[in-house]
């Protein structure tokens, strides 16, 4: 029987690429540290929930999933069930990640509400789960091996073992969505890992496979997966920090136009008045969100409430 013991790793030399992209992915993991509580879009989630089912196969129309996930309709088919369980599973993950514990009962959880009539793994394979949770468990609290190499060679265990008659890729990315957030790489809340995998499956695929070979008696190299899925991990990083640039673009942009708007109007104006004139940068939120800075600032101040409020500026008051 195989051995699962991760300490072995500490051991192993390390490749070029594997060390360039820990030293890459941990800058951006420090730079955006201060948003590790930020919930996670829907677009990303709908984006993960989309592509980790389309790697396996199971697709359905964008309308029809985005519908679902906000419960405009029910499942029609097998499919529409297995998108909807996986969005939910990847809900209460982002919500519980820190109480979740890496142990066969999680991975079963994930199973079953994924698959609700899905096969139960049979004894030895659960007891080879059980080894391998335990093993990883022992060697994060060692803390001699990297975090990324130990979360994607546990990854690799899992994906080798194939515990299920069905859906291990899926549960193995969710896996390794969990196993990231529970130390601190929050990436995924933010920029979908499974839609940049599916953007680039058939190297996915072939990395599984050539990290795999003679992984029953040790001989396995998992070298080119864990390459693979660093790489893919710092292009979602470098793909948020795009977004995170753009957004500050449009924000500052729609907060000056908003403040030159305001310094050239004579008396109050609505928010409509705003957006009417400002509508090119950011929308209704971004332009909701400036005109609360600008009174907090102290450029403006509100006057009545509701569907009544007007602004003025203080200086005009």
């Amino acid at each position: 029987m195989r051995q699962f013991n991760y300490l072995k790793l500490a051991n192993r030399v390390l490749s070029k690429n594997i060390v360039t992209y820990i030293i890459e992915i941990n800058k951006f993991k420090e730079k955006q540290n201060s948003l590790q509580n930020a919930n996670p879009t829907e677009l990303d989630k709908f984006l993960s929930a989309k592509a980790s089912n389309k790697i396996a196969g199971i697709t359905t129309t964008n309308s029809r999933i985005w519908q679902l996930i906000h419960g405009k309709i029910k499942p029609q088919n097998k499919n529409e069930d297995e998108i909807l369980s996986y969005y939910n599973i990847l809900n209460f993950m982002h919500e519980n990640y820190d109480t979740l514990q890496i142990n066969c009962d999680c991975i079963l959880y994930m199973y079953y509400n994924l698959f609700k009539f899905g096969e139960l793994p049979n004894k030895r394979k659960v007891d080879v789960l059980n080894v391998i949770c335990e093993n990883y468990k022992n060697a994060l609290k060692a803390g001699i091996i990297n975090d990324l190499i130990l979360i994607h060679c546990f990854v690799l265990d899992f994906l080798c073992l194939r515990p299920f008659d069905k859906g291990n890729g899926r549960i193995s990315r969710l896996l390794n969505l969990l196993l990231l957030y529970k130390s601190k790489y929050f990436v995924g809340c933010y920029s979908s890992i499974a839609f940049f995998i599916a953007n680039n499956v058939k190297e996915y695929n072939d990395s599984i496979q050539t990290s795999g070979q003679g992984w029953e008696n040790e001989k396995n190299v998992p070298t080119l997966f864990i390459e693979y899925m660093l790489n893919i991990i710092l292009s979602c990083y470098k793909d948020f920090d795009f977004k995170q640039n753009f957004a500050y673009h449009i924000d500052e942009t729609s907060y000056n136009s908003i403040k030159s708007f305001a310094e050239e109007h004579n008396g109050a104006f609505s928010k409509k008045d705003v957006l009417m004139t400002c509508s090119n940068f950011g929308g209704r939120s971004v332009a909701e969100r400036n005109l609360k800075r600008l009174v907090a600032e102290g450029f403006i101040k509100r006057v009545g409430i509701g569907h009544n409020t007007l602004y003025i500026r203080t200086d005009a008051s």
